[in-house]
């Protein structure tokens, strides 16, 4: 199986992760026919064992006496194993609830070695670029039996070996992971995920953006393709001292983006000029790399972004300093962002299929961890440039 996959620990007793949110719906998993699945008691019932005077906590065999069934039709129809005709299921049903006897799901997963757990570790929950992505996979979680857990890293590597040790913890049955690992670091991470977690059983790792580089699953954008039919656009309307604004961060992706960039000027001859402002990719760190463009007399005009924040972030600065986009200064970012589609100019981006990556991301999980399919390949998912009014030249 293609991908990087990590030790399972081999008890799920370690308390969840307060940082860990549990979201979507999860579903049965199918135990064999006759199996006693573990049970509780809401209040008294009837049958079962128990401490003298603690509430009776009803069996199986013990809903299967009342219902007048099997115990093996009682375990189809708990366990969706095998059809059952609607009239045998409405006994069985009805006896249950007489009985207060329901399903113990952690007991389950003890015997069964899954959790039906998805954990879902993300640099920041509040980075608008995820509601989409969350969205998609939640909507193919929705579809299986699993859930997910999210935990919200900050941009913290230490935060994010912590989540992960944190699942192992949790009995988990997968990792989505979206990095905030520098390139340079990879090696030592690799080795650090290969020795997180204990015991026989291994946990596959789905990376989200970005391919890790080292045999790990990921679903990503076609960032280059992008990059280059943005550079593209701005050369086509006749741009030509084109700005790139980058961010401090060392990731596989947005060397991508760069080289895209740089390889549409080469044929035009036009030298590229990447600004990689400290402080991440954010709004601010757009203005203060145009700001100091500006104050440093470097003549431009159009500015590519690596992302929608530093795009909006270019045009704020642009317009304090009376540039007028996209007149004399056009402005395309990336990712696609819809809520700057309501700024004004709203920016060209290149567009992303964030829900789609997210689809995408979650059925291949879901695939390695059920074990249908031995290899599954990096996806590269298709973007697509989205001309606004920061560089319409009409």
């Amino acid at each position: 199986m293609k991908g990087t996959l990590h030790p399972r620990p081999p008890s799920p007793a370690d308390a969840a992760s307060p940082a860990a949110v549990p979201s979507g719906r999860g579903g049965r998993e199918a135990s064999a026919v006759g199996e006693e699945p573990a049970c509780s008691a809401r209040t008294g019932g009837a049958g079962g064992s128990g401490r003298k005077g603690a509430p009776a906590i009803a069996t199986m065999k013990d809903v299967a006496r009342e219902a007048g069934v099997s115990i093996a039709t009682v375990s189809n129809v708990i366990n969706h194993t095998r059809p059952v005709s609607d009239p045998l299921r409405e006994r069985v049903l009805e006896s249950m609830e007489k009985l207060n006897y329901s399903v113990n799901p952690m007991a389950k997963n003890l015997r069964s070695g899954a959790s039906h757990l998805l954990g879902v570790v993300l640099q920041s929950v509040n980075d608008v670029f995820f509601s989409e992505l969350l969205m998609g996979l939640e909507a193919r979680v929705r579809e299986s039996r699993y859930r997910l857990l999210f935990i919200n890293t900050n941009y913290s590597l230490e935060q994010e070996k912590k989540a992960i040790q944190d699942l192992h913890g949790l009995w988990i049955d997968g990792i989505l992971l979206d990095s905030c690992t520098q390139e340079s670091d990879l090696p030592a991470y690799r080795k650090y995920l290969e020795e997180t977690g204990s015991g026989g059983k291994r946990v596959p790792i789905v990376s989200l953006e970005r391919d890790l580089g080292f045999g790990c699953n990921a679903v990503e954008a076609e960032n280059y393709q992008g990059a280059a039919a943005a550079a593209g656009h701005l050369l086509a309307n006749g741009r030509r001292r084109i700005l790139f604004l980058t961010g401090d961060r060392d990731w596989k992706m947005l060397s991508e983006r760069a080289r895209g960039y740089r390889e549409a000027l080469e044929p035009h001859g036009l030298p590229a000029v990447v600004l990689a402002e400290e402080g991440g990719m954010s709004m601010p760190a757009g203005y203060q790399a145009i700001r100091r463009a500006i104050e440093q007399g470097r003549e431009f005009d159009a500015v590519f972004a690596a992302n929608d924040r530093m795009a909006v972030g270019a045009i704020l600065a642009l317009k304090q300093y009376g540039r007028a986009v996209p007149q004399e200064v056009s402005v395309v970012g990336f990712d696609n962002i819809d809520v700057y589609q309501l700024f004004e100019p709203a920016p060209s981006t290149v567009n992303v299929p964030k829900y789609l990556m997210g689809y995408r991301a979650a059925e291949m999980m879901i695939h390695l961890v059920e074990g249908r399919a031995r290899t599954l390949p990096v996806v590269r998912l298709k973007t697509d440039l989205v001309v606004r009014r920061s560089s319409d030249k009409d």
